[in-house]
């Protein structure tokens, strides 16, 4: 088959898609920082930040130019069947579940910067919006985010390995430290909190 037609930056539709979601990842950061964050963040903390962002987005960007990322996947879900625009079942499940932690994640901190924002809220946990499915749901999209942007870019195999590796990690580490510190810091409501709210990252699942 020949190759697909170039759109736009010279590139095709795959590689710009991967391209937007490397700058998604990137703006989505920025916007945090800037708007989101109640918190300064020193160079201390945004140079570790900025190279793992560099760490999983590069060997996605790299396999998704390479056919690598293919070499495993069932044909169902890869080149063995019909395409959208030149992009494989696979691409689009990634680039899917991509855009639904990336929305999530951003919808959630809005939420709870806007009630953090508010005077009368002061030393009190946020418990509504998306936070009422889970009590970290904001980690879940997240996870969801990386995962989907190496599913896609990277197959199958690379999208595993960074889904098993962030989901992991906010459940052993990430989450048992915030928890730790939101126990200490709100006491009682929290504690109710988890009573009410059982998941911890995934909605019915985790």
């Amino acid at each position: 088959p020949s190759p697909p037609s170039n759109l736009a930056l010279g590139l095709p539709l795959k590689s710009l898609i991967v391209l937007g979601m490397a700058a998604t990842t990137a703006l989505k950061q920025i916007y945090w920082v800037l708007r989101i964050s109640q918190e300064s963040m020193p160079a201390t903390s945004a140079l570790p930040i900025a190279a793992a962002n560099v760490l999983f987005n590069t060997p996605s960007s790299i396999l998704a130019l390479t056919a690598a990322a293919s070499c495993f996947t069932p044909s169902f879900l890869g080149a063995g069947i019909a395409q959208v625009g030149g992009l494989s079942p696979l691409f689009l499940v990634g680039a899917l579940v991509f855009l639904l932690g990336t929305g999530v994640e951003l919808a959630s901190e809005i939420q709870r910067r806007g009630f953090k924002s508010e005077e009368r809220n002061r030393g009190k946990p946020y418990t509504g919006g998306l936070f009422r499915w889970a009590r970290h749901v904001n980690y879940g999209a997240y996870s969801f985010m990386r995962a989907g942007y190496a599913l896609a870019a990277g197959g199958w195999i690379w999208g595993s390995v960074v889904a098993a590796f962030f989901f992991r990690d906010f459940a052993t580490r990430g989450v048992p430290i915030l928890d730790e510190y939101c126990t200490e810091r709100y006491g009682a409501p929290w504690v109710e909190f988890k009573k009410k709210v059982p998941y911890v990252l995934v909605p019915g699942v985790y």
